[in-house]
């Protein structure tokens, strides 16, 4: 999703809540059925009582994401539906080894790192800045090599 100044922004239809831009608030708009994406979805996503979405969702979401630009397929490709459930739920990232990332420009063992920093808890998780820091470091020492 791109804004109106041409800024990329993270999104997910899937979990996204309608919010009123006067009151920054719901307006009580009741949501009785949301899509998950199972196969980006935090699994704090899926565990959660309160629906609750945090930033550490959208960080986990985008290695995710991430790891399907680099490769070419969707995490846990491997896997039919139901067992990717089982892996997001029971916190077992993608299984990719580095070798499958060896087209990136980037150093692989060091994109891989920040990816499964990206799938642990979410109060261990970089955040977005932090993120985005260590990819403009990443391609920078790319443009250097």
């Amino acid at each position: 999703m791109i804004d109106d100044d041409g800024h990329a922004k993270l999104s997910d239809f899937g979990l996204s809540r309608l919010i009123d831009a006067t009151t920054g608030t719901t307006g009580g708009l009741t949501i009785t059925t949301v899509a998950f994406s199972v196969h980006w979805c935090a699994p704090e996503t899926l565990l959660s009582q309160n629906g609750q979405i945090t930033k550490a969702v959208d960080v986990y979401s985008w290695a995710s994401t991430s790891l399907q630009l680099l490769t070419g397929d969707v995490p846990y490709t491997y896997l039919q539906q139901r067992s990717v459930l089982f892996e997001v739920v029971h916190k077992n990232p993608p299984k990719v080894p580095v070798a499958a990332l060896r087209h990136a420009i980037l150093d692989t063992n060091k994109l891989w790192e920040l990816l499964n920093r990206c799938w642990v808890e979410p109060n261990d998780r970089p955040t977005i800045t932090e993120v985005k820091r260590e990819m403009l470091n990443f391609y920078s020492e790319a443009l250097l090599t």
